[in-house]
């Protein structure tokens, strides 16, 4: 039986390993843009941030520029990053206007 824990939007299994799908990220029988499955995370987190790995694990090729071009369609889609000794923490979020959350 496998053990689940949920952390930051991480399922760590009982062997430690790190899965970071995420629901929603692909829609049975059906495929989405890069762009667009980034766009869905965010919008199931909006208002949160969500972690780099979280992004990674969608198999997103250059996903900066997949969050350029949402920023271009009007998203606004803030960033933030944090050092943590030497490495770099990264989060994106979708800002949701009030009243909308």
């Amino acid at each position: 039986m496998n053990s689940i824990q949920e952390k930051d939007g991480a399922r760590e299994t009982d062997q430690g390993r790190l899965d970071f799908r995420v629901r929603g990220a692909r829609p049975a029988g059906g495929r989405h843009s890069q762009a667009e499955r980034i766009l869905a995370v965010l919008q199931e987190r909006a208002g949160q941030w969500v972690p780099l790995p979280v992004i990674l694990a969608l198999g997103v090729a250059q996903y900066n520029t997949r969050i350029s071009e949402l920023r271009r369609d009007g998203h606004n889609i803030r960033n933030k990053t944090e050092w943590v000794g030497r490495e770099c923490h990264s989060w994106f979020g979708l800002n949701v206007p009030e009243g909308k959350a």
